[in-house]
């Protein structure tokens, strides 16, 4: 199975349940030869960084870093079987590659 990675990009902020204003992202997952992708809020894509794909603080902390400040960010060297996508709640994507 090749790595792939992962490429976060800011989207225009949503309401929570609570009406407050909340950053959103899509999150895109490219294999190499096929793409997935699926929307968060942000406090659910660090626990999906954290819990699901068991990424190091640093490396979370620093992806929103370049989130905040660019609108953007590239996550190299990730796993994710093609088998656990849907598990994951990704949905396959149009793919550039």
């Amino acid at each position: 199975m090749p790595v792939g990675y992962a490429h976060i990009i800011s989207l225009p902020r949503t309401e929570d349940s609570a009406g407050l204003s909340v950053p959103s992202y899509q999150f895109t997952f490219s294999d190499g030869g096929t793409s997935y992708g699926r929307m968060f809020g942000e406090e659910h894509l660090v626990e999906f960084l954290r819990d699901d794909l068991g990424l190091d603080l640093g490396l979370i902390e620093s992806t929103l870093e370049e989130l905040r400040a660019r609108g953007n960010s590239t996550i190299a060297n990730l796993d994710i079987p093609e088998n656990e996508t849907a598990a994951l709640g990704f949905e396959q994507v149009p793919s550039d590659i």
